[in-house]
């Protein structure tokens, strides 16, 4: 895999991925061909290129931060898989609707934004130097809405609001096609 990188938090994440989550890159190596993986918060893209290396899977990932999502969309391109990921700058929550992704660094990379509350997965608060308006969908609402193919395997690290992307994947959570989800 290629990666442009144009922050040194964004560098760390190809550098050192094989290192932080190799339970993540062991749960990806067990997709069989056909599966399609949603990465909910994909950030600069790391797991969904790792996922699309392996023969017949699709990607969707979704990434609300505009700077990262940019930097993933590189990534796609230098790696010819736009054919295997389809990336989409959006959040994902309980309820569908427009709001705020409160950041505290707005650079390609950064994490422990907040879209919707200004508290971070560790309930300590954000401190806001930017909101940046998204659209938010509930795993239900947007494959109610759009009709993509289903997640036979689900990753959600959002960092504070997986409880909320849950509730909101209420069907899709009891649906006979997912296989396994990573939170």
């Amino acid at each position: 895999l290629l990666f442009y990188t144009n922050t040194q938090r964004a560098y760390h994440y190809p550098w050192f991925f094989q290192e932080d989550e190799p339970e993540t890159l062991r749960w990806i190596e067990s997709f069989p061909a056909g599966s399609c993986f949603w990465d909910v918060g994909a950030n600069i893209g790391t797991f969904s290129l790792y996922a699309a290396l392996r023969p017949g899977v699709t990607v969707l990932a979704f990434e609300p931060s505009a700077s990262s999502y940019g930097l993933f969309t590189k990534n796609i391109e230098i790696n010819g898989m736009d054919d295997r990921i389809a990336a989409y700058c959006l959040a994902f929550c309980e309820q569908s609707g427009l709001n705020k992704l409160n950041m505290e660094r707005t650079e390609a990379g950064h994490s422990m934004h907040g879209f919707g509350t200004t508290l971070n997965a560790y309930d300590s608060s954000i401190d806001v130097r930017f909101q940046q308006a998204a659209i938010g969908y509930s795993i239900d609402g947007f494959l109610d809405a759009f009709g993509p193919p289903p997640p036979n395997y689900l990753k959600i690290d959002v960092d504070g609001i997986e409880s909320d992307i849950s509730r909101g994947a209420a069907n899709e959570l009891k649906s006979p096609p997912l296989q396994s989800v990573l939170v």
